[in-house]
């Protein structure tokens, strides 16, 4: 996973917010597939592409704070427990 986009993350906390990132895909790809949900379903339910659902499975893109809202929404997570 490349650094782009945590430009303001201070160096102190860089290593452990690049760990909770990549972790965040597999929980994604997890919670989906037990759901019996496609990508393109997931996509389709938060008006983005295909592509970028498998992206951001595969941590090749980091969500922005209100993708992650509507992945959670679609996903049916209770995001602030």
């Amino acid at each position: 996973m490349s650094s782009r986009g945590l430009s303001n993350v201070p160096t102190r906390d860089l290593k452990y917010v690049k760990s909770e990132l990549e972790q965040i895909g597999a929980k994604i790809r997890a919670k989906r597939k037990s759901m019996k949900m496609t990508q393109e379903a997931l996509a389709e339910q938060i008006e983005v592409t295909p592509e970028t659902i498998r992206f951001i499975e595969q941590n090749r893109r980091i969500p922005s704070l209100p993708m992650l809202i509507r992945i959670a929404r679609a996903l049916k997570l209770d995001i602030l427990k």
